[in-house]
This record gives structure tokens, sequence and C-alpha cells, in this order.
């Protein structure tokens, strides 16, 4: 089961379905066989900016595979965001302006249903997805080894 980040999304933006039919077929596929998921808080965040209308008409009409957590997952974040450097995950400006955050959400999600996540998040020092997949044993790969697990050609 695959777990996609936001930015996946942004970057899947530039595949347009009517010259990446087959993508866009393998990717409807994985969803109509429950191999594709992603949480609510993903969902929010593209609708706050959306960089093109084909991914927002996709999203809405793929609605049901943004999950809200369980209370098992919640549980998860509440413990996550004990350790400083979790903390770093939601930056300040998302917190004022009352803006979502999916980050931690996606790693709870992860975590309980053994998905793998797919991020365009760089493995740099700090607090990002890939460091703290790494730390919790959640498996973290980027859109092109999607891509290659997933065998899509154009």
């Amino acid at each position: 089961m695959y777990l996609f980040d936001t930015n996946i999304f942004y970057a899947l933006s530039h595949f347009y379905p009517d010259n990446f039919h087959s993508l866009w077929i393998k990717i409807n596929s994985l969803v109509s066989s429950g191999e594709l998921i992603s949480v609510k808080e993903v969902y929010r965040e593209i609708k706050k900016n959306c960089p093109e209308e084909h991914i927002e008409l996709w999203v809405k009409s793929n609605k049901e595979i943004f999950i809200i957590p369980t209370e098992k997952e919640l549980k998860l974040v509440a413990n996550m965001m004990t350790i400083e450097e979790n903390r770093n995950l939601i930056k300040k400006n998302n917190i004022l302006k009352g803006l979502p955050v999916a980050d931690p959400f996606i790693l709870a999600v992860a975590k309980i249903r053994n998905a793998i996540v797919v991020t365009q998040e760089a493995d740099k020092s700090g607090a990002r997805i890939p460091n703290i997949c790494k730390k919790n044993e959640i498996e973290c790969i980027s859109l092109q080894k999607f891509f290659n697990k997933e065998n899509v050609k154009y």
C-alpha cells in the first residue's frame, strides 16, 4: 500500500492525463484496489493550493482515498509530537494561520497500516519525512522509485 504526500500530487500535476494516459490508468487502478491512500490533511493542503485543474478534479473525484486517521493513529501522532525533533514537522506559520499540516498524520497512518510513504522531500537533516521514516522503520520512496516499483512507463 502506498501513502502519497501532498508534494506527489503537485509533481503529478506535470503529467497531464491526455498525454500520460498509462500513468493515470495505473494510479486509478491502485486507487480501485485500495493500494493507494493519503490522509485528509493532504486533501486540505491540495484544496488550499492546487497546482493544476486536472489534479483538483482528480482529487475531488477520488476523495475516498483521503482517510481520516483512526484513534490508534491519532494516539501515535500525539506520541510522535512528544519528541522535540518531530514537532519541527509543523511549521509555526501553519499553526498561526490555521493551515493544514499533513506530515505527522502521513507518518502515523503509514506506521500503523504498514504503508510505503511516497514523497518528494529530500533526505536532509532535521524533521523531514524521510528521516522520521528511517527512525520509525517506515519505508519511504520518491515518485521515481514509485514509478520503478510499479513499472510505470510512458
